[in-house]
């Protein structure tokens, strides 16, 4: 695929807001973890790394965010 189509296609409709999830986790993270030394912070933004770089993924997957989605709302509902 090569690192330039990869990065266009991060940045494509389905995949853009799962793509900043995960690099605005990652560097708060990495801002929590060395400058705050928060480590329930640091917890929760390793969380939120692991959904968003799960969702990411299942964008090239056919119907995979829509089981997501399903699965979700049948364990939590709200």
């Amino acid at each position: 695929m090569g690192p330039r189509r990869q990065i266009a296609n991060m940045f494509d409709r389905t995949r853009f807001t799962a793509a900043i999830a995960y690099f605005g986790s990652m560097a708060g993270t990495l801002f929590a973890a060395i400058s705050i030394q928060s480590t329930l912070l640091t917890l929760l933004l390793v969380i939120v790394q692991l959904c968003a770089s799960v969702w990411y993924g299942s964008s090239y997957i056919p119907f995979a965010q829509g089981l997501i989605k399903s699965t979700a709302s049948t364990l939590l509902p709200l």
